[in-house]
């Protein structure tokens, strides 16, 4: 199954030449890996973040504060994989 990187690279040209290189690069992509020694740090200072568990409270209590609601919205364990 190609990768939703794969799908909307191709869709931009109808070249075979550009389609096979679209495919190349997002197969490149999704081998990357960030070493946890670089992640670490990010993820303790994440992760010990008070974060609501549903965007109506995160609403009521950015209106009560007067503040902006920041919205993460990811796949996976934060601290797993990234």
């Amino acid at each position: 199954m190609p990768s939703p990187v794969t799908l909307t690279l191709e869709s931009i040209s109808a070249d075979p030449e550009e389609k096979a290189r679209a495919r190349k690069e997002a197969r490149e992509f999704f081998k990357l890996k960030v070493p946890v020694r670089v992640t670490a740090p990010a993820m303790r200072k994440v992760t010990k973040l008070r974060w609501h568990k549903t965007l109506a409270k995160a609403s009521i209590r950015a209106r009560a504060e007067k503040k902006a609601i920041l919205w993460i919205q990811a796949l996976g364990d934060l601290k797993g994989f990234t």
